[in-house]
């Protein structure tokens, strides 16, 4: 259901290059050699002819048939254009098959003591891969020995019939397609290959150290000579020891660079063991320097753990900095009546990096809370009852669900600020440009409000939209920009932002160090977004009519997808027609609430975007008694059992922990 067609605009390359397109990039991962050498020459050809169109040959063809022939048969999908031209729904996805479809090579005639008898409507040749789509399935074969009647040929062309050894279950009428062309294959071969032992050029490895040192890589081509040195230190071997073979075999994967290895000199301490991770960055970086233009300056070890220091203390001196400004705003005005805004004296290490502003904002001195993500009126009145003291309305329309509509949004920022809850407008991580204008327009309107509502920024764009309307709106920013470690911490807090959600992505160890910095959010319960989508599922194939890409039935009931384990992923699409899938099983950290407040965490956030009004009130009690009494520094034991219990009962699929164990790095 998500496996697309192949993407292919060669012939609209004319068209790309009047718009203004300078540079093509063609997907080759996890692709054959022979694949990208056919599809680069192809495009190659191509890209020349456009120039031909320019130059008055305007009947010139981009590609001939037979080059397009070449592109289906080198591996197909279907063709698609993509969104190039408009919405293609459903045309978009290869819903048949995931794999390739080869081109169609005629239909089976008769079958008689092992020899079948094929009518063509494409060459055949010793060696093609073809198969058969019967009515029971597919069946693959690759062609040995092809007849013309009794006479062994060397091909069979279109419009004959010839004769292929065969012994599989086949009937009369059967379709017949070329997944596999040996001749266009061995010609692509030829075009990667020719003279490619004269290209490369050899390399002398040597390869030294000692247990608990980090092992040395010299790397000599010619009088050229660079040094790189193993990530960690070599350890002793419990099971396999490095070998030379195996520094040999590791070292000498070079794949498409110019180089080979010719020699290798191997002074290792005897039963010595390092991961075969540091011995391929080891080759990864000693090639890089090799392919420099010009020798790069060198900077001794000592200067590096220098530079590494003093990096180091920036950050600490940074964090001190945010969390002494942070004190003193805090101390002075209350959230209630600032809304999380206060100003840092302007220092050298936190000065703003864009525009013109001229002071950096803190991020507030805030107690320990709950943060509540809420989609529609609902849920925000849920929350409130539930006792949350920090609310995060706004983020993707659901059309499952009502939503929040610019006036809701403007009264729901006005009850918070009575209650003295502190509040933030999140944003949809997903704009075009239209959307952007839309986007513009509803904060120009917001910024004739009483006060202006905090933003939760989703990606860059919006922090320039929000910009262009007033330098100094408040802002936060939101998980879905990645923020994975305290550079990039430090640089939105540099910006102004007062406040920052972590990637989800994170593990524990990992979420620690940021946990020391003021306004770091967790997400601890919610729906974990796998995937957004431009193209929609629901719409595309429940769409109703021809061409009609929705007909609303997203709003009818819930849908989901289903994977080969038969685990049901639930699909929910936005007002713009985007398709969204979560994890079939919600994010909970309540049992590790504890560690998480041990960390450094003042704020933890509950995601609940898709959950009832009744979900959300529970959910929020729960998790604000928790974190209340967390937060207390009782000396009694916290339990997380009876909330646990209370939560299954919600849910009973069950809940994941997400990375907090087991990260992505």
């Amino acid at each position: 259901m998500l496996s697309p067609r192949d993407l292919n605009l060669a012939e609209e390359l004319a068209e790309l290059k009047q718009i203004g397109v300078h540079s093509l990039k063609v997907e080759g991962r996890m692709k054959r050699p022979e694949y990208v050498a056919t599809v680069i020459r192809l495009y190659r050809q191509a890209i020349d002819r456009s120039g031909e169109q320019r130059e008055g040959r305007a009947d010139t063809p981009l590609l001939t048939p037979g080059e397009h022939q070449e592109l289906l048969q080198v591996f197909n999908r279907d063709f698609t254009s993509g969104y190039f031209r408009e919405n293609p729904g459903a045309e978009l996805m290869s819903y048949s098959r995931p794999n390739n479809r080869g081109t169609r090579l005629g239909r089976v005639v008769r079958l008689d003591s092992g020899r079948l008898s094929l009518k063509l409507e494409a060459a055949l040749h010793p060696g093609d891969g073809i198969e058969f789509w019967t009515g029971r399935g597919r069946e693959g074969v690759t062609v040995g020995k092809i007849w013309k009647g009794q006479t062994e040929v060397e091909e069979g062309l279109h419009g004959e019939t010839v004769q292929i050894e065969f012994f599989g279950m086949v009937k009369p009428g059967d379709r017949v397609f070329k997944t596999n062309d040996a001749l266009l294959m061995e010609k692509a071969r030829v075009s990667f290959q020719e003279g490619r032992e004269q290209r490369k050029r050899p390399l002398t490895m040597r390869l030294a150290g000692h247990v608990g040192e980090k092992l040395r890589l010299d790397v000599m081509e010619g009088e050229r000579r660079v040094t790189v040195y193993s990530a960690s230190a070599a350890q002793t071997a419990l099971k396999r020891p490095l070998t030379r073979d195996y520094a040999f075999q590791q070292l000498g994967r070079l794949g498409t660079s110019p180089f080979w290895l010719d020699k290798l000199e191997l002074e290792v301490d005897e039963g010595l063991m390092l991961p075969v991770s540091d011995l391929n960055e080891m080759r990864r970086l000693a090639v890089e320097e090799l392919l420099q233009d010009k020798p790069r300056p060198k900077v001794d070890r000592q200067t590096y753990r220098q530079r590494v220091e003093r990096w180091k203390q920036r950050q600490v001196e940074e964090r001190a900095s945010l969390i002494s400004s942070a004190s003193s705003a805090g101390s002075a005005n209350s959230i209630s009546s600032t809304n999380g805004v206060s100003s840092i004296g302007r220092t050298n290490s936190v000065s703003s990096s864009i525009g013109n502003i001229s002071s950096v904002n803190s991020v507030s001195c805030i107690s320990p809370q709950v943060s509540v993500a809420v989609s529609d009126i609902d849920t925000f009145h849920a929350a409130l009852k539930a006792g949350a003291k920090r609310i995060l309305i706004g983020g993707e329309h659901w059309r499952s669900r009502r939503g929040f509509s610019l006036e809701e949004i403007r009264t729901g920022f006005e009850s918070c600020r009575k209650l003295g809850i502190d509040c933030a407008w999140r944003l949809p991580r997903v704009l075009n440009q239209a959307q952007s204008a839309g986007l513009l327009a509803d904060l120009n309107k917001a910024a004739g409000w009483a006060e202006k509502p905090k933003l939760m920024i989703s990606n860059l764009g919006e922090l320039e939209i929000m910009r262009a309307v007033a330098a100094a709106w408040p802002f936060e920013i939101d998980y879905s920009l990645n923020v994975f470690n305290e550079a990039s911490l430090a640089y939105f807090l540099r910006l102004g932002a007062q406040g920052v959600t972590l990637s989800p992505e994170l593990n524990h160890a990992q979420l620690a160090p940021l946990a020391k910095w003021p306004g770091a959010e967790l997400i601890t319960f919610g729906d974990l977004e796998m995937m957004v989508s431009e193209y929609c599922l629901v719409g595309a194939t429940l769409g109703g009519k021809k061409g009609q890409h929705c007909a609303g039935t997203c709003r009818q009931e819930a849908h989901y997808l289903r994977d080969r384990m038969r685990y049901d992923f639930p699909v929910e699409t936005d007002q713009e027609c985007r398709m969204h899938l979560f994890n079939i099983k919600l994010l909970n950290l309540y049992g590790e609430l504890a560690q998480i407040r041990r960390m450094g965490f003042s704020t933890i956030r509950l995601q609940l975007t898709r959950q009832t009004p009744e979900q959300v009130q529970r959910i929020v009690r729960l998790f604000v008694e928790a974190w209340d009494r967390l937060s207390e520094g009782k000396k009694t034991a916290w339990m997380p059992e009876e909330g646990m219990a209370d939560l299954a009962s919600l849910f009973p699929d069950g809940f994941t922990k997400g990375h907090f164990f087991r990260g992505v790095l």
